[in-house]
Formats: C-alpha cells, structure tokens, sequence
C-alpha cells in the first residue's frame, strides 16, 4: 500500500475508475489498489470450483501446512545460500533486505 502511488496503470476498464472523462485526458483512479488494478467483472460463476480446486490442492500436495512449510524451507535456503557468497576480498555479494534472518 504504501508505494501503490508508484504503480501506473497505461489503461482502465471494468469499474477501475472512480471518474473518468471520455475525449479528455481525465482520469481518478479508485482508492483501494485492489479495486484500482481489477480489470474486468469477477467471474461469480466460478466461486463454486472453489471447495473443487482447494479439495485437489489437499489431494495433490497435502494441504496448505505442508505448503506452507516447503516454502518457508525454500526460503530459509535461499537465504543461507545467498547470505554466504563473498567476493574474493571477503565483502558480502547480496545484501539482503529481511525483517528476520530465519
């Protein structure tokens, strides 16, 4: 949210727009990010293979816990890995930016 003012968008459609002016370089985003970068009418029709789609998740990785935890693996290793590359003279190769070093 707070570099949504950074994000620009080169069209609008689909309700994106607060106001806008047809012929006229005229044009007020909407005030929520998500309504601002939602292109097109959500597709009610399609909520109900929701329950169908999270039920195949289940079935095919374990459910979202083992999900989650592959994640937060990869993310552990990629940190370590990155964390250890130095340059020859031993000064870091990344720095990374992390609110938490694992």
């Amino acid at each position: 949210n707070r570099v949504a003012p950074l994000l620009r968008k080169t069209y609008f459609g689909g309700g994106t727009a607060a106001a806008y002016l047809a012929g006229e370089d005229f044009y007020i985003p909407r005030r929520s990010v998500a309504e601002r970068f939602e292109d097109g009418t959500i597709s009610f029709l399609d909520v109900i293979a929701l329950k169908h789609g999270f039920d195949a998740l289940e079935r095919l990785t374990g459910g979202m816990e083992n999900i989650k935890q592959h994640t937060f693996t990869l993310a552990q290793y990629t940190y370590t890995a990155l964390s250890a590359l130095r340059y020859p003279s031993g000064a870091p190769v990344v720095r990374i930016y992390s609110d938490s070093e694992f």
